[in-house]
């Protein structure tokens, strides 16, 4: 009996595609919860534990511009 290249080969590559897709949002909520935890170090480390504040005078401005350039607003 002749095994089908569907089934040798096709099928568990839909599986495993499927399987990746059935799991991508559970990933991007671990990526997201990630940078959040990211976000709140520098907010710890820099900020005194506040929210980053763009209009803050406690920072010189070229410290903010690199803030803002990482993606920190």
């Amino acid at each position: 009996m002749k095994i089908s290249v569907f089934s040798q080969k096709i099928y568990p590559f839909l599986l495993s595609v499927y399987r990746w897709y059935l799991q991508t949002p559970e990933r991007s909520l671990d990526e997201a919860y990630k940078a959040a935890l990211q976000i709140k170090a520098i907010e710890d480390e820099h900020f005194n534990g506040n929210k980053i504040d763009f209009n803050s005078t406690i920072h010189s401005n070229s410290v903010m511009d690199y803030f803002e350039s990482v993606g920190c607003d």
